[in-house]
Parts: structure tokens; C-alpha cells; sequence
């Protein structure tokens, strides 16, 4: 096997496996630096303790960093004779692991043929056309790192150069495409943390401002705007498409409005809930049934033109009609974001 390929593919430990060996190098030092401070006839036991701690610490603080360097595939290990044993410490997926066939998988070793190896490695590749949500991303990145254990497993067994050559040239690619599912993971989760908090600020932003809490509307409406920016520039900056499916985020609200009829409201007196009565607007619900699809809605323009109403009030129900009552809110385009940010921007001059 060419050294090229030998340093390339190597193993992977699980989690369970890496941090068990860290626990285990712990307790080893732990032993052998206590017993060494007594050969020396340190006869403090506190002075013992503390010593045999604090060179444990240390020396197994020095096999995190090589062990995750070595897991990340990022510096070149040669395993040499200790492959065998090091696959077993990292035994293949079992079928109630990947649901695929009645027959148990077992660990690598030296009675597996090469192309049985490269079988199991192909019916792991991933279709990146296919790939979706954050859940579909997560299982074809595992996916894409067990199918490259099985090509380093294989690449161990074959002598044949030209085979080695193909090997490589899928390794190389399943390892791009793996990196761009972590790409795009990574922008997927940036996205959807960036639009739940958005919108968490955002309706608190509404309900502050509907009850005179001027300066922790401002507040909440700048960080929405911010978290909203933000998202929209991730959507924007991103190779794939991230909206393929709707960002479903939860709202959720530490604060209710104290009425839901207009005028038990604040800053809406008799006189001006009669007007919105004779638009058949009575509720707040009569101004969110439209989901705000609109910065302001055609209703509350045609007030705002007519002068019926003052600026103020206005105001106040433009804000109400961005708020949503349910549980959850999807984000299905772009579009969707940018009219939250133009809200959420508005709100924030209007503070």
C-alpha cells in the first residue's frame, strides 16, 4: 500500500471509546505518580495526593489534543501493525445501529476480503442531492465517516496500485463531500439559532412596547433586527439552498398583553376604538389574521391615509399586527426574513 493512502485514511475513535482510553490514562498516572512520590519518600499523604493529581492532570491533558487531532483526520498517523487492533477498538456499525440488514456487522479484521469492505462502504455513500434538514445532515455526515473507515480498512488489505489509485480518488471525494455537509450544517444551525432568537426578541419587542416599556422594546428590537441581519446574510452567503425545507422556531413569551379587545388596551381611548370598530377591527386577532405579510397591512394604511387616526395609534397597530399568537412560526423564504428584519428595524426607530 502506498504511503499516501496509509496516511490518509485514518481510523476513527467513537466517543464512548476516546474519552473511555483518556479515563483510563488518568487513573494509570494517577497510581504510578503516587507511588512514584512515595518511592521518594514524600510522607505527607496531602503533599502525595496533590503531586500524583497534578502530574495525572497533566499528562493526560497531552493526549486530548493528539487524540482529537487523530480523530479529526487532520494530522497523518501511521498505524502500521496496530490497524488491526485499533479497528477493534472501533467496531463497525451494527445492523440495530443502521437498520440494514438481519446480519450482524462484525469488527474488522484480517478474514474480511478488501471488496466486501468497499460493498459496505458504497452502501453508506450518500446522495448529496438528497440531503436536507439539520437531522438528515447530521446522520449522512456519520454515514459518510463509517463508509471512509471501511475504504482505510480496505485500502489495508490491497496490494494492487491502480486499486489503490481508485481508492484514493473516492476517498478524496467522499471526504469533500463530507466537508461541505459540515459547511452546511454549520450555516444550518447558524440559521436556525439565528432566527429562533430573533423571534423570541421580537415578540417580547411587540408586547413591551403595547404596555409603555419603551427602552426594553428598543432593546429587544435591535437584537431581533441584529439576529434577523444575521440570518439573512447566512441564506444569502451560503452555497447550498438552506430554506429547501421551512425554519420551523418555537415563540414563546414571557410576557402576555394585558387584553386582547383594542381598547383595554393603553393609547387606544373611546373614541378611537369606535373608528377601528367601524373597520371591524374589535380584536388584536382581527389585525393578526393576516400573519403580517406586510410591514403595515393595507387596512392600517388606508387609516394612516385617511388621517382618521393619530400617528401614535397608528403606531401602536402596526406593531400589533406583527404579532404572532401561535406556537410556532415557519420561515419559508428569503423573503419571509427580510420582512422580519424590515419590522423589526421599523420597531426599533419607532421606540
Amino acid at each position: 500500500m502506498s504511503d499516501s493512502i496509509s496516511n490518509y485514511m485514518l481510523p476513527r475513535l467513537k466517543n464512548r471509546v476516546f474519552f473511555s482510553l483518556i479515563g483510563v490514562f488518568f487513573v494509570i498516572f494517577v497510581l504510578f505518580t503516587t507511588a512514584y512520590s512515595t518511592f521518594f519518600q514524600i510522607n505527607v499523604p496531602a503533599a502525595v495526593n496533590a503531586f500524583g493529581l497534578i502530574i495525572a492532570i497533566i499528562l493526560t491533558l497531552t493526549f486530548i489534543p493528539l487524540g482529537i487531532l487523530h480523530r479529526s483526520s487532520i494530522v497523518p498517523i501511521q498505524l502500521n501493525q496496530l490497524s488491526s487492533l485499533y479497528y477493534n477498538l472501533d467496531p463497525l456499525p451494527t445492523d440495530s445501529e443502521k437498520s440494514t440488514t438481519s446480519e450482524t456487522v462484525q469488527s474488522i479484521d484480517g478474514k474480511r476480503e478488501s471488496e466486501q469492505l468497499i460493498e459496505q462502504a458504497e452502501s453508506l455513500t450518500v446522495d448529496m442531492s438528497t440531503v436536507g434538514d439539520k437531522s438528515a445532515l447530521d446522520d449522512s455526515i456519520d454515514d459518510l465517516s463509517e463508509a471512509l473507515r471501511y475504504y482505510r480498512a480496505a485500502a489495508d488489505k490491497i496490494d494492487d496500485p491502480d486499486r489503490e489509485a481508485e481508492i484514493e480518488t473516492t476517498v478524496a471525494t467522499l471526504r469533500e463531500n463530507r466537508n461541505k455537509l459540515k459547511a452546511q450544517l454549520e450555516s444550518q444551525t447558524t440559521l436556525n439559532e439565528a432566527l429562533q432568537a430573533g423571534e423570541e426578541s421580537f415578540q417580547e419587542a411587540i408586547r413591551a412596547y403595547v404596555t409603555d416599556e419603551k427602552t426594553l422594546s428598543r432593546i429587544r428590537f435591535r437584537q431581533a433586527r441584529d439576529r434577523f441581519e444575521e440570518a439573512s446574510n447566512t441564506v444569502k452567503e451560503s452555497d447550498t439552498e438552506l430554506l429547501s425545507t421551512p425554519v420551523t422556531v418555537a415563540v414563546t413569551a414571557d410576557r402576555e398583553l394585558p387584553a386582547r379587545n383594542i381598547s383595554d388596551l393603553r393609547g387606544f381611548d373611546s373614541e378611537t376604538a369606535a373608528t377601528l370598530e367601524s373597520e371591524d377591527i374589535t380584536t388584536v386577532s382581527d389585525l393578526t389574521e393576516n400573519e403580517a405579510e406586510a410591514v403595515v397591512t393595507d387596512e392600517i394604511a388606508e387609516l394612516s391615509a385617511d388621517n382618521a387616526l393619530s400617528e401614535s395609534v397608528i403606531t401602536r397597530l402596526t406593531m400589533l399586527s406583527w404579532l404572532h399568537t401561535l406556537d410556532t412560526f415557519d420561515f419559508c423564504t428569503r423573503e419571509d426574513i427580510s420582512r422580519r428584519y424590515k419590522q423589526a428595524k421599523r420597531g426599533f426607530g419607532e421606540c
